[in-house]
Protein backbone atom coordinates (compact mmCIF):
# COMPACT_ATOMS: atom_id res chain seq x y z
CA UNK A 1 0.00 0.00 0.00
CA UNK A 2 1.16 3.18 -0.71
CA UNK A 3 0.67 6.40 1.30
CA UNK A 4 0.64 9.82 -0.22
CA UNK A 5 0.07 13.39 2.01
CA UNK A 6 -2.99 14.63 0.78
CA UNK A 7 -3.00 18.53 1.82
CA UNK A 8 -5.31 21.51 0.68
CA UNK A 9 -5.36 25.32 1.65
CA UNK A 10 -7.79 24.10 4.02
CA UNK A 11 -7.22 21.00 5.54
CA UNK A 12 -4.31 18.10 5.55
CA UNK A 13 -5.56 14.75 5.46
CA UNK A 14 -3.85 11.55 4.71
CA UNK A 15 -5.11 9.40 2.01
CA UNK A 16 -4.24 5.64 0.85
CA UNK A 17 -3.46 4.54 -2.54
CA UNK A 18 -6.74 3.69 -3.93
CA UNK A 19 -9.54 5.59 -2.56
CA UNK A 20 -10.10 5.90 1.39
CA UNK A 21 -13.23 7.67 2.17
CA UNK A 22 -12.88 11.35 3.06
CA UNK A 23 -15.95 12.80 5.33
CA UNK A 24 -19.56 11.13 4.10
CA UNK A 25 -18.14 10.68 0.04
CA UNK A 26 -15.51 8.70 -1.05
CA UNK A 27 -12.66 11.04 -2.63
CA UNK A 28 -10.24 9.77 -5.34
CA UNK A 29 -7.54 11.98 -5.70
CA UNK A 30 -5.68 10.73 -9.03
CA UNK A 31 -1.68 11.36 -8.53
CA UNK A 32 0.62 11.93 -10.97
CA UNK A 33 3.79 9.76 -10.86
CA UNK A 34 6.36 12.39 -10.95
CA UNK A 35 10.03 12.00 -11.56
CA UNK A 36 12.51 12.94 -8.55
CA UNK A 37 12.09 16.29 -8.40
CA UNK A 38 8.60 16.05 -7.14
CA UNK A 39 9.08 16.33 -3.01
CA UNK A 40 7.75 13.96 -1.23
CA UNK A 41 5.68 15.04 1.61
CA UNK A 42 6.55 18.53 1.12
CA UNK A 43 3.80 19.73 3.37
CA UNK A 44 4.46 18.02 6.95
CA UNK A 45 2.13 19.03 9.20
CA UNK A 46 -0.66 22.32 9.62
CA UNK A 47 1.55 25.08 11.23
CA UNK A 48 -1.50 28.15 11.37
CA UNK A 49 -4.43 27.96 9.74
CA UNK A 50 -5.35 31.01 9.58
CA UNK A 51 -2.25 32.03 7.23
CA UNK A 52 -4.17 32.39 4.00
CA UNK A 53 -3.39 31.11 0.66
CA UNK A 54 -4.69 33.31 -2.53
CA UNK A 55 -4.03 31.81 -5.77
CA UNK A 56 -4.16 35.59 -7.11
CA UNK A 57 -1.48 37.09 -5.23
CA UNK A 58 0.46 34.87 -6.21
CA UNK A 59 0.32 35.50 -9.67
CA UNK A 60 0.39 39.70 -8.07
CA UNK A 61 3.87 38.24 -6.94
CA UNK A 62 4.90 37.18 -9.77
CA UNK A 63 4.06 40.50 -11.73
CA UNK A 64 4.93 42.92 -9.07
CA UNK A 65 8.64 40.76 -8.63
CA UNK A 66 11.81 42.45 -10.14
CA UNK A 67 14.10 39.42 -9.98
CA UNK A 68 12.96 35.67 -10.78
CA UNK A 69 15.76 33.74 -10.66
CA UNK A 70 16.92 30.01 -10.78
CA UNK A 71 20.02 29.25 -7.49
CA UNK A 72 21.19 26.23 -5.56
CA UNK A 73 20.76 26.48 -1.79
CA UNK A 74 24.43 26.79 -0.50
CA UNK A 75 23.38 27.55 3.20
CA UNK A 76 21.03 29.68 5.27
CA UNK A 77 19.10 30.05 8.42
CA UNK A 78 15.84 29.94 8.98
CA UNK A 79 15.26 33.74 7.67
CA UNK A 80 18.16 34.18 5.29
CA UNK A 81 20.53 32.11 2.76
CA UNK A 82 23.12 32.34 0.54
CA UNK A 83 22.75 30.68 -3.10
CA UNK A 84 24.52 30.65 -6.18
CA UNK A 85 22.50 31.57 -9.30
CA UNK A 86 21.99 29.52 -11.96
CA UNK A 87 20.24 31.49 -14.56
CA UNK A 88 18.20 34.68 -14.47
CA UNK A 89 14.52 34.43 -15.71
CA UNK A 90 13.57 38.10 -15.20
CA UNK A 91 15.64 41.12 -13.89
CA UNK A 92 19.53 40.57 -13.37
CA UNK A 93 20.95 38.25 -10.89
CA UNK A 94 24.73 36.11 -10.67
CA UNK A 95 27.12 35.23 -8.49
CA UNK A 96 26.08 34.06 -5.09
CA UNK A 97 23.73 36.25 -3.63
CA UNK A 98 21.80 36.72 -0.26
CA UNK A 99 18.18 35.83 0.01
CA UNK A 100 16.12 37.53 2.67
CA UNK A 101 13.11 37.04 4.35
CA UNK A 102 12.67 33.27 3.72
CA UNK A 103 10.65 32.87 7.47
CA UNK A 104 7.92 35.37 5.68
CA UNK A 105 6.86 33.12 2.65
CA UNK A 106 2.95 32.14 3.70
CA UNK A 107 3.15 28.42 2.53
CA UNK A 108 5.57 28.23 4.87
CA UNK A 109 3.82 29.91 7.80
CA UNK A 110 1.29 27.45 6.79
CA UNK A 111 2.67 24.36 6.80
CA UNK A 112 5.52 22.89 7.93
CA UNK A 113 7.56 22.23 5.15
CA UNK A 114 11.13 20.45 4.33
CA UNK A 115 14.05 22.49 4.78
CA UNK A 116 16.31 23.74 1.46
CA UNK A 117 18.61 21.33 0.64
CA UNK A 118 22.05 22.02 0.17
CA UNK A 119 23.48 22.30 -3.24
CA UNK A 120 19.47 21.64 -4.68
CA UNK A 121 18.21 24.52 -6.91
CA UNK A 122 15.37 26.08 -6.56
CA UNK A 123 13.14 29.64 -7.85
CA UNK A 124 12.97 32.93 -6.34
CA UNK A 125 10.56 34.97 -6.74
CA UNK A 126 11.98 38.15 -4.77
CA UNK A 127 12.08 42.03 -5.04
CA UNK A 128 15.96 43.23 -5.35
CA UNK A 129 16.80 45.37 -1.96
CA UNK A 130 20.26 46.58 -2.17
CA UNK A 131 22.37 44.09 -2.39
CA UNK A 132 19.98 41.10 -1.21
CA UNK A 133 17.11 39.50 -3.00
CA UNK A 134 13.68 39.89 -0.64
CA UNK A 135 11.48 36.59 -0.78
CA UNK A 136 7.75 37.63 -1.68
CA UNK A 137 5.64 36.11 0.79
CA UNK A 138 3.04 34.84 -1.66
CA UNK A 139 5.47 33.07 -3.87
CA UNK A 140 6.52 29.38 -3.92
CA UNK A 141 9.84 28.86 -3.93
CA UNK A 142 9.93 25.90 -7.05
CA UNK A 143 11.95 23.20 -6.73
CA UNK A 144 13.85 22.51 -10.06
CA UNK A 145 15.70 19.08 -11.17
CA UNK A 146 17.48 18.87 -15.06
CA UNK A 147 16.00 21.91 -16.65
CA UNK A 148 12.50 20.61 -15.18
CA UNK A 149 10.00 21.95 -12.94
CA UNK A 150 6.83 21.10 -11.25
CA UNK A 151 3.91 23.49 -10.82
CA UNK A 152 0.40 24.79 -11.19
CA UNK A 153 0.08 28.36 -11.96
CA UNK A 154 -3.76 27.86 -11.10
CA UNK A 155 -3.35 25.78 -7.79
CA UNK A 156 0.48 26.79 -6.75
CA UNK A 157 -0.28 26.09 -3.30
CA UNK A 158 -1.67 22.61 -3.85
CA UNK A 159 1.10 20.91 -4.62
CA UNK A 160 -0.83 17.53 -5.59
CA UNK A 161 -1.83 19.67 -8.62
CA UNK A 162 1.72 20.30 -9.34
CA UNK A 163 2.23 19.18 -13.00
CA UNK A 164 5.97 18.78 -14.50
CA UNK A 165 7.32 20.88 -17.29
CA UNK A 166 10.30 22.07 -18.89
CA UNK A 167 11.94 25.08 -17.34
CA UNK A 168 11.25 27.31 -20.70
CA UNK A 169 7.68 27.19 -20.11
CA UNK A 170 7.62 29.01 -16.78
CA UNK A 171 10.13 31.39 -18.27
CA UNK A 172 7.59 32.33 -21.13
CA UNK A 173 4.74 32.12 -18.26
CA UNK A 174 6.31 34.74 -16.29
CA UNK A 175 6.76 37.25 -19.22
CA UNK A 176 2.93 36.36 -20.45
CA UNK A 177 2.04 37.27 -16.61
CA UNK A 178 4.07 40.63 -16.45
CA UNK A 179 3.11 41.54 -19.98
CA UNK A 180 -0.26 41.01 -19.54
CA UNK A 181 -0.87 42.34 -16.15
CA UNK A 182 0.35 45.67 -18.32
CA UNK A 183 -1.64 45.44 -21.35
CA UNK A 184 1.01 45.07 -23.46
CA UNK A 185 1.85 41.69 -24.32
CA UNK A 186 4.47 41.21 -26.94
CA UNK A 187 4.44 38.95 -30.04
CA UNK A 188 7.50 37.12 -28.91
CA UNK A 189 5.70 35.82 -25.96
CA UNK A 190 3.23 34.95 -28.31
CA UNK A 191 4.93 33.00 -30.81
CA UNK A 192 6.91 31.10 -28.09
CA UNK A 193 3.60 29.73 -26.83
CA UNK A 194 2.44 29.34 -30.30
CA UNK A 195 6.32 27.29 -30.91
CA UNK A 196 5.72 25.26 -27.20
CA UNK A 197 2.17 24.36 -28.03
CA UNK A 198 3.04 22.87 -31.77
CA UNK A 199 6.49 21.55 -29.80
CA UNK A 200 3.75 19.42 -27.30
CA UNK A 201 1.17 18.70 -29.27
CA UNK A 202 3.93 16.35 -31.67
CA UNK A 203 5.20 14.93 -28.69
CA UNK A 204 1.67 14.58 -27.15
CA UNK A 205 3.11 16.07 -23.99
CA UNK A 206 -0.23 16.41 -22.29
CA UNK A 207 1.22 17.33 -19.20
CA UNK A 208 3.44 20.33 -21.00
CA UNK A 209 -0.18 21.43 -22.81
CA UNK A 210 -2.13 21.30 -19.39
CA UNK A 211 0.24 24.23 -17.96
CA UNK A 212 0.24 25.76 -21.16
CA UNK A 213 -3.69 26.06 -21.30
CA UNK A 214 -3.31 27.54 -17.59
CA UNK A 215 -0.75 30.04 -19.08
CA UNK A 216 -2.64 31.33 -21.72
CA UNK A 217 -6.19 31.42 -19.32
CA UNK A 218 -4.09 33.71 -16.93
CA UNK A 219 -2.24 35.85 -19.42
CA UNK A 220 -5.19 36.01 -22.37
CA UNK A 221 -3.60 34.18 -25.03
CA UNK A 222 -5.53 33.18 -27.87
CA UNK A 223 -4.17 29.90 -29.18
CA UNK A 224 -4.51 28.23 -32.88
CA UNK A 225 -8.39 26.92 -33.45
CA UNK A 226 -7.03 23.61 -34.95
CA UNK A 227 -5.03 23.12 -32.20
CA UNK A 228 -7.40 23.77 -29.95
CA UNK A 229 -10.34 21.87 -31.53
CA UNK A 230 -7.77 18.74 -30.74
CA UNK A 231 -7.73 19.53 -26.98
CA UNK A 232 -11.38 19.73 -26.59
CA UNK A 233 -11.91 16.26 -28.07
CA UNK A 234 -9.28 14.67 -25.53
CA UNK A 235 -11.51 12.71 -22.83
CA UNK A 236 -8.43 12.95 -20.40
CA UNK A 237 -7.83 15.73 -17.87
CA UNK A 238 -6.46 17.68 -20.77
CA UNK A 239 -9.68 17.80 -22.41
CA UNK A 240 -11.66 19.24 -19.41
CA UNK A 241 -9.04 21.99 -18.74
CA UNK A 242 -9.39 23.05 -22.36
CA UNK A 243 -13.26 23.11 -22.27
CA UNK A 244 -12.87 24.78 -18.84
CA UNK A 245 -10.11 27.80 -20.26
CA UNK A 246 -12.11 28.30 -23.92
CA UNK A 247 -14.03 31.64 -23.18
CA UNK A 248 -10.52 33.36 -21.73
CA UNK A 249 -8.52 31.96 -24.51
CA UNK A 250 -10.63 31.64 -27.65
CA UNK A 251 -13.65 33.98 -26.87
CA UNK A 252 -17.07 33.53 -26.86
CA UNK A 253 -18.13 32.79 -30.27
CA UNK A 254 -15.73 29.82 -30.35
CA UNK A 255 -17.24 28.77 -27.44
CA UNK A 256 -20.74 28.75 -28.93
CA UNK A 257 -19.55 27.41 -32.28
CA UNK A 258 -17.04 24.80 -31.55
CA UNK A 259 -17.74 23.54 -28.37
CA UNK A 260 -21.41 24.15 -27.45
CA UNK A 261 -22.84 21.92 -30.07
CA UNK A 262 -20.92 18.91 -28.90
CA UNK A 263 -21.32 19.27 -25.36
CA UNK A 264 -24.21 16.79 -24.77
CA UNK A 265 -21.63 13.95 -26.02
CA UNK A 266 -18.96 14.84 -24.00
CA UNK A 267 -17.91 13.62 -20.67
CA UNK A 268 -18.96 14.79 -17.51
CA UNK A 269 -16.31 16.43 -16.28
CA UNK A 270 -16.38 18.65 -20.00
CA UNK A 271 -20.25 19.33 -19.09
CA UNK A 272 -19.27 20.89 -15.95
CA UNK A 273 -16.10 22.51 -17.23
CA UNK A 274 -18.45 24.18 -19.67
CA UNK A 275 -20.33 25.87 -17.41
CA UNK A 276 -17.50 27.39 -15.76
CA UNK A 277 -16.28 28.64 -19.65
CA UNK A 278 -20.49 29.61 -20.26
CA UNK A 279 -20.59 31.69 -17.39
CA UNK A 280 -16.96 33.79 -18.27
CA UNK A 281 -18.30 33.93 -21.87
CA UNK A 282 -21.90 34.73 -20.28
CA UNK A 283 -23.37 33.15 -23.05
CA UNK A 284 -27.05 33.08 -22.74
CA UNK A 285 -26.95 29.59 -25.70
CA UNK A 286 -25.20 28.10 -23.04
CA UNK A 287 -27.40 28.73 -19.58
CA UNK A 288 -30.50 27.35 -21.81
CA UNK A 289 -28.58 24.37 -22.45
CA UNK A 290 -27.53 23.78 -19.12
CA UNK A 291 -30.76 24.08 -18.20
CA UNK A 292 -31.18 21.13 -20.48
CA UNK A 293 -28.33 19.34 -19.18
CA UNK A 294 -29.52 19.79 -15.06
CA UNK A 295 -32.89 18.04 -16.11
CA UNK A 296 -31.44 15.53 -18.16
CA UNK A 297 -27.89 14.15 -16.08
CA UNK A 298 -27.70 12.25 -12.80
CA UNK A 299 -26.24 13.52 -10.22
CA UNK A 300 -22.09 13.59 -10.44
CA UNK A 301 -19.23 14.60 -8.49
CA UNK A 302 -15.99 14.75 -10.28
CA UNK A 303 -12.68 13.34 -8.32
CA UNK A 304 -9.98 15.98 -7.50
CA UNK A 305 -7.98 16.85 -10.31
CA UNK A 306 -6.20 19.74 -12.22
CA UNK A 307 -9.59 20.45 -13.80
CA UNK A 308 -11.19 20.07 -10.44
CA UNK A 309 -8.30 21.44 -7.97
CA UNK A 310 -10.33 21.76 -4.80
CA UNK A 311 -9.93 19.76 -1.53
CA UNK A 312 -14.21 18.80 -2.13
CA UNK A 313 -15.17 19.64 -6.04
CA UNK A 314 -19.17 20.37 -5.78
CA UNK A 315 -21.37 18.31 -7.94
CA UNK A 316 -22.67 19.06 -11.80
CA UNK A 317 -26.19 19.72 -10.55
CA UNK A 318 -24.78 22.47 -8.15
CA UNK A 319 -22.14 23.84 -10.86
CA UNK A 320 -25.16 23.90 -13.64
CA UNK A 321 -27.62 25.78 -10.98
CA UNK A 322 -24.88 28.52 -10.35
CA UNK A 323 -24.20 28.46 -14.10
CA UNK A 324 -27.78 29.54 -14.83
CA UNK A 325 -28.05 32.05 -11.90
CA UNK A 326 -24.78 33.69 -12.78
CA UNK A 327 -25.57 33.68 -16.67
CA UNK A 328 -28.88 35.10 -16.11
CA UNK A 329 -30.67 34.25 -19.31
CA UNK A 330 -33.73 34.80 -20.63
CA UNK A 331 -35.46 31.46 -19.23
CA UNK A 332 -33.21 31.57 -15.52
CA UNK A 333 -36.13 31.91 -13.76
CA UNK A 334 -38.31 29.13 -15.21
CA UNK A 335 -35.52 26.64 -15.20
CA UNK A 336 -34.94 27.16 -11.32
CA UNK A 337 -38.54 27.03 -10.60
CA UNK A 338 -38.54 23.56 -11.93
CA UNK A 339 -35.98 22.63 -9.98
CA UNK A 340 -37.76 23.64 -6.54
CA UNK A 341 -41.10 22.17 -7.71
CA UNK A 342 -39.44 18.46 -6.61
CA UNK A 343 -40.19 15.31 -4.62
CA UNK A 344 -36.63 15.28 -3.63
CA UNK A 345 -36.35 17.05 -0.23
CA UNK A 346 -32.37 16.63 -0.77
CA UNK A 347 -32.07 18.31 -4.04
CA UNK A 348 -34.81 21.14 -2.46
CA UNK A 349 -32.52 21.76 0.28
CA UNK A 350 -29.24 21.94 -2.09
CA UNK A 351 -31.33 24.18 -4.25
CA UNK A 352 -31.89 26.52 -2.25
CA UNK A 353 -29.13 26.89 -0.87
CA UNK A 354 -26.88 27.48 -3.59
CA UNK A 355 -30.02 30.32 -4.59
CA UNK A 356 -29.47 31.98 -1.23
CA UNK A 357 -26.01 32.53 -2.15
CA UNK A 358 -27.05 35.27 -4.49
CA UNK A 359 -28.72 38.39 -4.11
CA UNK A 360 -31.63 39.80 -6.30
CA UNK A 361 -35.26 40.90 -5.98
CA UNK A 362 -36.37 38.38 -8.56
CA UNK A 363 -34.95 35.40 -7.25
CA UNK A 364 -36.01 35.96 -3.57
CA UNK A 365 -39.99 36.69 -5.44
CA UNK A 366 -39.42 33.19 -6.87
CA UNK A 367 -38.74 31.54 -4.04
CA UNK A 368 -41.32 33.48 -2.71
CA UNK A 369 -44.03 32.13 -5.21
CA UNK A 370 -42.87 28.70 -4.93
CA UNK A 371 -42.82 28.29 -1.00
CA UNK A 372 -46.50 29.82 -0.83
CA UNK A 373 -47.61 27.04 -3.29
CA UNK A 374 -45.91 24.25 -0.58
CA UNK A 375 -48.39 21.79 1.29
CA UNK A 376 -45.82 20.03 2.39
CA UNK A 377 -44.50 20.74 5.95
CA UNK A 378 -41.33 19.69 5.78
CA UNK A 379 -40.46 21.30 2.74
CA UNK A 380 -42.07 24.76 4.17
CA UNK A 381 -39.36 24.40 6.78
CA UNK A 382 -36.83 24.32 4.06
CA UNK A 383 -38.33 27.68 2.59
CA UNK A 384 -38.23 28.94 5.80
CA UNK A 385 -34.25 27.90 6.48
CA UNK A 386 -33.67 29.76 2.90
CA UNK A 387 -35.77 32.71 3.93
CA UNK A 388 -33.40 33.13 7.34
CA UNK A 389 -30.09 32.61 5.68
CA UNK A 390 -30.78 35.50 2.85
CA UNK A 391 -31.94 37.68 5.83
CA UNK A 392 -30.34 41.69 5.23
CA UNK A 393 -32.06 44.74 5.28
CA UNK A 394 -32.20 44.57 1.46
CA UNK A 395 -34.02 41.47 1.52
CA UNK A 396 -36.54 43.04 3.97
CA UNK A 397 -36.53 45.85 1.23
CA UNK A 398 -37.69 43.47 -0.97
CA UNK A 399 -40.28 41.54 0.91
CA UNK A 400 -42.02 44.71 2.00
CA UNK A 401 -42.21 46.07 -1.65
CA UNK A 402 -43.57 42.94 -3.00
CA UNK A 403 -45.63 42.12 -0.10
CA UNK A 404 -49.14 43.66 -2.00
CA UNK A 405 -48.43 42.10 -4.93
CA UNK A 406 -50.63 39.04 -4.26
CA UNK A 407 -53.89 39.11 -2.51
CA UNK A 408 -53.19 35.46 -1.26
CA UNK A 409 -53.07 35.06 2.69
CA UNK A 410 -49.98 32.61 2.42
CA UNK A 411 -47.81 34.44 0.52
CA UNK A 412 -48.59 37.40 2.88
CA UNK A 413 -48.11 35.23 6.05
CA UNK A 414 -44.67 34.03 5.12
CA UNK A 415 -43.22 37.76 4.12
CA UNK A 416 -44.33 38.69 7.81
CA UNK A 417 -43.31 35.50 8.95
CA UNK A 418 -39.52 36.39 7.47
CA UNK A 419 -40.22 40.01 8.62
CA UNK A 420 -40.51 39.34 12.26
CA UNK A 421 -37.89 36.93 12.35
CA UNK A 422 -35.23 39.71 10.67
CA UNK A 423 -35.89 41.50 13.76
CA UNK A 424 -35.34 45.19 11.56
CA UNK A 425 -37.06 48.04 13.90
CA UNK A 426 -37.21 49.89 10.95
CA UNK A 427 -39.94 47.29 10.16
CA UNK A 428 -42.22 48.38 12.49
CA UNK A 429 -44.02 50.69 10.91
CA UNK A 430 -44.73 48.68 8.04
CA UNK A 431 -46.27 46.23 10.22
CA UNK A 432 -48.25 48.31 12.53
CA UNK A 433 -50.09 49.39 9.51
CA UNK A 434 -50.64 45.98 8.20
CA UNK A 435 -52.18 44.62 11.37
CA UNK A 436 -54.16 47.71 11.92
CA UNK A 437 -55.76 48.21 8.45
CA UNK A 438 -55.86 44.65 6.64
CA UNK A 439 -59.11 43.43 6.35
CA UNK A 440 -57.78 39.96 6.89
CA UNK A 441 -58.01 38.50 10.55
CA UNK A 442 -55.31 36.06 9.76
CA UNK A 443 -52.76 39.05 8.10
CA UNK A 444 -53.46 41.17 11.13
CA UNK A 445 -52.58 38.61 13.61
CA UNK A 446 -49.53 37.57 11.23
CA UNK A 447 -48.34 41.25 11.85
CA UNK A 448 -48.73 40.85 15.11
CA UNK A 449 -46.83 37.87 15.81
CA UNK A 450 -44.01 39.93 14.07
CA UNK A 451 -44.24 42.73 16.15
CA UNK A 452 -43.90 40.46 19.01
CA UNK A 453 -40.31 38.82 17.39
CA UNK A 454 -39.20 42.28 16.70
CA UNK A 455 -38.94 42.55 20.72
CA UNK A 456 -39.15 46.74 20.48
CA UNK A 457 -40.70 48.35 23.62
CA UNK A 458 -42.50 50.74 20.94
CA UNK A 459 -44.93 47.41 20.04
CA UNK A 460 -46.32 47.20 23.20
CA UNK A 461 -48.92 49.62 23.18
CA UNK A 462 -49.93 49.25 20.08
CA UNK A 463 -50.24 45.36 20.66
CA UNK A 464 -52.28 45.74 23.90
CA UNK A 465 -54.63 48.05 21.49
CA UNK A 466 -55.02 45.96 18.93
CA UNK A 467 -56.50 43.13 22.00
CA UNK A 468 -58.43 45.34 23.44
CA UNK A 469 -60.32 46.37 20.10
CA UNK A 470 -60.67 42.70 18.28
CA UNK A 471 -63.50 40.58 18.16
CA UNK A 472 -61.34 37.48 17.92
CA UNK A 473 -60.50 35.80 20.72
CA UNK A 474 -57.93 33.96 18.37
CA UNK A 475 -56.87 37.43 17.48
CA UNK A 476 -56.84 39.01 21.43
CA UNK A 477 -54.83 35.33 22.29
CA UNK A 478 -52.45 35.61 19.46
CA UNK A 479 -51.64 39.36 20.10
CA UNK A 480 -50.80 38.84 23.99
CA UNK A 481 -48.56 35.64 23.23
CA UNK A 482 -46.81 38.18 20.76
CA UNK A 483 -46.80 41.10 23.22
CA UNK A 484 -44.87 38.68 26.11
CA UNK A 485 -42.06 37.71 23.88
CA UNK A 486 -40.98 41.46 24.37
CA UNK A 487 -38.28 41.95 27.09
CA UNK A 488 -39.17 45.33 28.42
CA UNK A 489 -41.18 46.32 32.05
CA UNK A 490 -44.04 48.07 29.86
CA UNK A 491 -45.23 44.39 28.85
CA UNK A 492 -46.31 43.67 32.27
CA UNK A 493 -48.48 47.25 32.60
CA UNK A 494 -50.19 46.60 29.94
CA UNK A 495 -50.67 42.31 30.51
CA UNK A 496 -52.35 43.34 33.88
CA UNK A 497 -54.60 46.48 32.23
CA UNK A 498 -56.03 43.84 29.77
CA UNK A 499 -56.67 41.17 32.93
CA UNK A 500 -58.06 44.09 34.65
CA UNK A 501 -60.29 45.62 31.45
CA UNK A 502 -60.89 42.22 29.16
CA UNK A 503 -64.43 41.16 29.21
CA UNK A 504 -63.83 37.82 28.05
CA UNK A 505 -62.48 35.76 31.37
CA UNK A 506 -60.20 33.10 28.56
CA UNK A 507 -58.64 36.72 27.38
CA UNK A 508 -57.77 37.55 31.05
CA UNK A 509 -56.49 33.46 31.70
CA UNK A 510 -54.29 34.31 28.30
CA UNK A 511 -53.26 36.86 29.58
CA UNK A 512 -52.25 35.72 33.63
CA UNK A 513 -50.21 32.75 31.74
CA UNK A 514 -48.09 35.61 29.89
CA UNK A 515 -47.99 37.53 32.47
CA UNK A 516 -45.54 34.84 33.96
CA UNK A 517 -43.74 34.19 30.75
CA UNK A 518 -43.04 37.53 30.27
CA UNK A 519 -41.22 38.21 34.29
CA UNK A 520 -39.36 34.90 33.35
CA UNK A 521 -38.06 36.74 30.41
CA UNK A 522 -37.31 39.73 32.28
CA UNK A 523 -35.49 37.64 34.97
CA UNK A 524 -33.36 35.02 32.46
CA UNK A 525 -33.26 36.76 29.54
CA UNK A 526 -34.38 34.03 27.38
CA UNK A 527 -38.03 32.00 27.00
CA UNK A 528 -39.19 29.44 29.03
CA UNK A 529 -38.17 25.94 27.37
Amino acid sequence: MLLYIYWTMNDFSILMFGGYGMKKSLLFVLFLVLPPLVLSAQYAALLDDKIELDNDAFIKAVVEADTIFIAQYIQGGQTKARVRVVESIFGEASGDVIVTSLDKEKIRRRFRMENFQKGKAYIFITNKKGEEFDLLEDSVTIPVTDDKVSFSFISPYMMNFWIPFNIDLFEVAVSGLKESADNLLTDNTRQTIMKLMSEYDEKNDKNSLKVLLQVAYLAGIRLFSETYDKFIEDTSSLGCIAVKYSAKIMGSIYLNQNILPKIESMTREQQMAFSSAAIEAVSKEGATLIGNLLKSTAPYTPPVSECFPYSQPVSNKTMFVRAIIEIAGPDTLQILEKELVTDNTRWLATALNIISEYEGADLVELVLNVATKETSSEKRLLFADYFDRIKSPETAKTLLKIFNKRNDVTWKRTILSAIGRYQYKESLGFLLKVMNEDPQEEIRTAAAMAIGQLNVVEGVKPLYEFVMKEKSLLAKSIAIDAMKNIADKSVQEFLKKIIKEADNPKVREVAVNALEDNLFILRYGRKKN
